[in-house]
């Protein structure tokens, strides 16, 4: 027969179980800043990686083909780094602003 025993009616138990459980509530709380830390880390790299090739494009198209349009400048800013990576490349071999963006 199994026995059950309520830990919260037993003192030294309840100190124990009440101690594991604030250590459990603390070590959530730090695993969740933890990976917040790492998701704003992550989201840091991706926007850094992000304006240094919108730059990078931005600097190559205006060498290439002058003042850049204001349409341009609003499609590289909503572009992930992939897009951007292919413009460049496109930049090499383009021989107008709107074919770059193809």
């Amino acid at each position: 027969m199994p026995i059950s025993v309520d830990v919260m009616e037993n003192a030294f138990l309840r100190d124990i179980f009440l101690q594991g459980e604030q250590k459990g509530a603390e070590m959530a709380l730090l695993r969740g800043k933890l990976e917040g830390r790492q998701e704003g880390r992550q989201e840091g790299i991706e926007e850094g990686l992000r304006a240094g090739l919108t730059s990078s494009l931005t600097v190559l198209l205006q060498e290439r083909f002058g003042q850049m349009p204001e349409w341009a400048l609003e499609k590289m800013t909503k572009a992930d780094p992939e897009t951007l990576n292919r413009w460049i490349l496109n930049t090499l071999k383009a021989d107008s602003l709107p074919m770059v963006f193809q």
